[in-house]
């Protein structure tokens, strides 16, 4: 029953009128939040994904996989409020406690997933900084 559940919402938002209605959503709450006081500098600790892809029954990098994919979003939605610097805390030194093969391809989606986020706010005039 989720599955059915999950798969309909799927063919729901990802249609094209579901597309253009979540787009006008997202646009009259960005305008909404505009009309309030916006920090300068928000953080963000990236924390759960593992968590997250085990309660999904998926492998542990597609969680992690979509955690960035939260992160652009929720940095697209800092962008069009007016926020001028986000932090963001991606990889704590206890991850390096985790199996050797969870460690690499998580460095490995960092690196890839770090390298799109920079060539995408750098091309709108903002700087990226790594750790």
């Amino acid at each position: 029953m989720a599955d059915t559940i999950s798969l309909l919402r799927r063919l729901i938002v990802e249609s094209p009128p579901g597309e253009w209605a979540l787009n006008q959503l997202r646009n009259l709450l960005i305008g909404a939040l505009r009309q309030g006081t916006i920090p300068q500098h928000v953080a963000f600790e990236m924390d759960g994904n593992r968590r997250y892809a085990r309660s999904h029954r998926m492998e542990t990098i597609e969680g992690h996989h979509r955690g960035f994919e939260a992160l652009a979003r929720i940095m697209e939605i800092c962008y069009r409020c007016g926020v001028k610097v986000v932090t963001v805390y991606a990889f704590s030194v206890e991850n390096y406690n985790r199996p050797k093969h969870e460690v690499e391809g998580l460095m490995q989606l960092a690196k890839v997933k770090l390298e799109q986020l920079t060539t995408l706010w750098q091309g709108r005039g903002t700087t990226t900084r790594r750790f």
